[in-house]
């Protein structure tokens, strides 16, 4: 094989490819990349049995072919070639020969025929969507993931398709997080749970535009594609909780209040936070306060404008969770919804309820 191309492109590939190799000692072939070039496009292939990914650069095919080489060697060469702005690829007694106008460099390979097949997803159901649409939503619901495997089902974001709406959903039983979007695809009535891994990465190298994308789903595994480039991963299996259950209807007290006021103002009280990283919120009529004690820094209170209706009630919150919520609303007004000082409460954007984040307050002695 014989290939040329720019060198951002390259590196940009890799950089993704990388993280999808394997890094097992028992599996050495995992650590490779395959490199896969044709008249026009390059592919680069990564696997690590669990989750692959096949991304496509455009240049010039001198000689078609395929080459496997050491995934992070070629990475970090590449990354050094500095100053570059084409590089060619050769494939040259089953390693590969890199030459830029000034650079010579060549990596040895492994015998390409025993790279893993990647496997096809017998697709029966499909999905379209825009990139950056998915994009926003994986980012919207990511924080809420569970990073531990003690619940597996908890480990990656609920995926749900339904005549004219998606809803993404994410939980680590301590707070929740929906984002839905509404749609055209009128007959797809489908669910599955996408791998936290997975999720981080389509978040990380989706194009935030208007591309479209397609997610086929078969009986374990699900292929995401868009453009020429294309994510297989194996699905978590099992049944995500009945998480409408928990979101209230109707609320004893609500409000209204800025959303970035808020933020800044938890942020200062976090600095007095305990060990436990809490803070407490009162919401009172006129007026909603924030405070903190610690009993070796200090003790802060700050009070904002807030215009509640129903009772009076005070909330503490791990501040953490609590500015993670924050974080994924994006009106400068926000709702805030609660029933008592134990019940979980609802964060909202003022005008839609396209984003909901619920947080259970913590329970002090």
């Amino acid at each position: 094989m014989e290939f040329a191309c720019r060198m951002t492109q390259l590196e940009h590939a890799l950089s993704i490819a990388e993280r999808f190799t394997g890094k097992a000692a028992t599996l050495p072939m995992l650590g490779n990349v395959c490199l896969v070039a044709g008249p026009h496009t390059l592919a680069i292939v990564a696997t690590n049995l669990e989750h692959a990914v096949e991304l496509r650069i455009s240049g010039t095919g001198h000689k078609e072919g395929m080459v496997a080489v050491p995934s992070k060697i070629l990475f970090s060469t590449i990354q050094a070639l500095k100053g570059a702005e084409t590089v060619t690829l050769k494939e040259k007694n089953m390693g590969i020969a890199i030459a830029t106008d000034r650079w010579h460099t060549q990596i040895h390979g492994v015998n390409a025929e025993d790279f893993p097949l990647i496997p096809s997803v017998a697709v029966k159901e499909r999905f379209h969507m825009t990139t950056g649409m998915l994009k926003q939503g994986l980012d919207t619901v990511l924080p809420a993931v569970a990073l531990s495997e003690f619940k597996p089902v908890l480990a990656g974001v609920y995926v749900r398709v339904s005549p004219h709406e998606l809803r993404l959903v994410a939980t680590d039983s301590f707070r929740l997080a929906e984002w839905k979007h509404t749609h055209k695809e009128n007959n797809s009535q489908f669910s599955f749970l996408l791998p936290h891994r997975i999720a981080q990465e389509l978040a990380r190298i989706l194009p935030a535009g208007e591309e479209e994308i397609e997610i086929g789903v078969g009986e374990n595994q699900a292929r995401i594609g868009w453009g020429e480039n294309s994510v297989i991963t194996r699905l978590i299996e099992g049944q995500f909780p009945d998480y409408e259950a928990i979101i209230p209807n109707d609320f004893n007290t609500t409000g209204y209040i800025q959303r970035d006021a808020l933020m800044n103002a938890v942020r200062v009280a976090s600095l007095f936070a305990s060990r436990l990283q809490d803070v407490t919120l009162q919401l009172q009529k006129d007026t909603l306060k924030i405070s903190a004690k610690n009993e070796d820094v200090g003790a802060h209170e700050m009070i904002l404008p807030f215009s509640a209706r129903g009772g009076e009630v005070t909330l503490t919150f791990n501040y953490r969770y609590l500015l993670d919520g924050l974080a994924i609303l994006d009106e400068p007004e926000i709702f805030l919804g609660t029933n008592s000082e134990h019940a979980p409460v609802v964060l909202r954007n003022k005008s839609n309820d396209r984003t909901t984040y619920i947080l259970t307050p913590l329970r002090l002695s």
